[in-house]
């Protein structure tokens, strides 16, 4: 048995919905509502229902025409006419997050900001200004780059104790090794070492 075609109401008219599609809807550059639509015959925008907006927790603030999303802390401007709010993104579009990870792996595991260089002189419009802070969380998370990460080219010393005295007090130790005479330092504050082979001189 065919099941019944779906019919939805719009303005006080009924139309059947001939199909459905999958799209996201981008609330600013860094959320999205990913949706499955029906498709009438009418040139009409995407409609949001009340049920909708409950699941992503969103909201209209008539006074201000603000739309707010309290999970994402999105507000994003409106427009009242018709009787109806109106959310205009535009061209607005970016990245999914697994559509990031397949860029970052087609190309080799890449800087980030290299990666982001290439992307905006290809002018691609899904580039936006969160793309590198997206692209960095994803090398900071990837097995791959961490472990042929470079290390670093800065000796990082701790700084531990609260009055540090650089060089007041050192530790020397003088040795041989093969005939040669080094002399080994490490400072008592900081225990940062240093050692040189000496002149026999």
């Amino acid at each position: 048995m065919l099941d019944a075609p779906k019919v939805c109401r719009i303005g006080g008219g009924l139309y059947e919905a001939i199909s459905t599609i999958d799209i996201r809807a981008p609330l600013g550059y860094t959320f999205h509502m990913q949706l499955t639509v029906d498709v009438v015959k009418l040139n009409i925008p995407l409609f949001l229902g009340p049920d909708t907006m409950d699941e992503y927790r969103m909201f209209v603030h008539t006074v201000t025409n603000l739309l707010f999303g309290v999970s994402e802390s999105v507000d994003l401007p409106v427009v009242r006419k018709l009787g109806f709010v109106f959310y205009d993104w535009g061209s607005l579009t970016f990245y999914f997050l697994a559509e990031l990870q397949c860029i970052h792996k087609h190309f080799f595991h890449a800087n980030p900001e290299r990666l982001y260089a290439l992307m905006r002189r290809a002018n691609d419009k899904d580039a936006v200004p969160a793309t590198p802070k997206n692209l960095q969380d994803l090398t900071d998370a990837c097995d791959v780059c961490q472990l042929h990460a470079k290390a670093p080219r800065r000796f990082i010393v701790g700084m531990s104790k609260e009055d540090i005295r650089f060089n007041q007090l050192i530790y020397a130790d003088l040795m041989w090794l093969e005939g040669k005479t080094a002399l080994h330092t490490v400072d008592n504050d900081t225990e940062t070492g240093a050692a040189a082979l000496l002149d026999d001189g």
